[in-house]
């Protein structure tokens, strides 16, 4: 459980387990999680991977299409966007409950629902 909050182009996203919280990360200029920051592009390369634009989490936590040559798919409450390129496999679905990206080459998995 968890909260996601977006001001100007800055989003913080506050993840608890148990109501203990378990990390905070933020994403404007650079991306921290607890109190370990790195710029945009360094995160996306040593996470996700080295192929993918820096800005992606933006896009993601924005619930837009990617900037990556793909199939997108529209359904009646969003798109599913795949790519499979040498350097990488992205599965990424928006829909009005669900975020859900996955990067299979790296094992970078991102997944919010959303509750009213």
């Amino acid at each position: 459980m968890g909260f996601f909050d977006e001001f100007d182009n800055k989003k913080s996203l506050e993840v608890y387990s148990l109501g203990v919280p378990v990390f905070k990360a933020s994403f404007d200029d650079f991306v921290c999680v607890d109190s370990k920051c790195m710029d945009k592009a360094e995160f996306v390369e040593k996470y996700i991977s080295s192929a993918l634009y820096s800005d992606i989490m933006n896009d993601i936590l924005s619930q837009k299409p990617l900037k990556i040559e793909s199939k997108i798919t529209k359904t009646q409450t969003g798109f599913i966007q795949e790519a499979l390129t040498q350097d990488y496999e992205v599965l990424y679905r928006v829909d009005g409950r669900e975020l859900f990206f996955v990067e299979r080459k790296s094992g970078f998995k991102f997944v919010v629902r959303f509750l009213d």
